[in-house]
């Protein structure tokens, strides 16, 4: 058999191993045949017949088996140093596989970094609808004191109470000032008789909390 020139050999051509099935088959040989004669492991001769070059054992032996099997099929010239040396055959379907374990090793990081990518627009819709929520939903409101329907005989009553420390707090319509953690008091006179106080708790941009209490002063007071 005439050497080939690798150097030339592109893809789409065909590679000279694959020369080895057509000669084996004009031999009338089975691949148990030639595996049996040459006492060599069919899968072997499978791979060197299919230009798998790589699933060939590495150096030396490698090489014999090519050679030896070159021999057995009557070509005696054949450069199987040639195509160890470059670890390929120059057949389309090494070329290709080797293209699909590069494109491989790249699917498989783009996927962990879309993964990633999806992770972290998930994480910041759910921080950002969290933040909403708590923009414009109505922000608590306690009221310490005074209690339900109370009795006194003063005409003056001191409110306390606490709310979140952004909301802003009214009284029967008048502002009151709280203190950095939300807490509120506020001292406001009273009428004899019946006195109904509104409490409210707003945010900015937010709905508002009602409270509303019954302070009944006593006639005389």
């Amino acid at each position: 058999m005439e050497p080939l020139n690798f150097n030339k050999i592109k893809i789409g051509q065909k590679s000279p191993l694959q020369e080895f099935k057509k000669k084996r088959n004009s031999l009338r040989l089975s691949l148990a045949d030639a595996a049996k004669e040459l006492n060599i492991s069919r899968r072997h001769l499978e791979a060197i017949e299919d230009c798998r070059i790589n699933d060939l054992p590495s150096g030396i032996y490698g090489r014999k088996i090519v050679k030896e099997y070159a021999i057995f099929l009557g070509f005696k010239d054949f450069p199987a140093d040639e195509i160890f040396r470059k670890k390929d055959s120059g057949c389309e379907q090494d070329v290709f596989s080797r293209k699909t374990i590069n494109n491989s090793a790249i699917v498989v990081p783009m996927v962990f970094r879309n993964f990633a990518v999806l992770g972290v627009i998930i994480v910041c819709f759910f921080y950002l609808l969290n933040r909403f929520e708590n923009i414009v939903k109505p922000p608590q409101l306690y009221i310490a004191y005074p209690g339900e329907n109370m009795i006194i005989g003063q005409r003056d009553i001191d409110i306390r109470g606490y709310s979140e420390s952004e909301a802003e707090i009214t009284i029967n319509g008048g502002q009151v000032l709280c203190d950095s953690v939300g807490n509120f008091s506020q001292k406001i006179n009273l009428k004899e008789g019946l006195n109904t106080i509104v409490i409210k708790a707003r945010k900015k941009y937010g709905s508002e909390t009602t409270a509303v209490k019954q302070v009944l002063v006593e006639q005389g007071s």
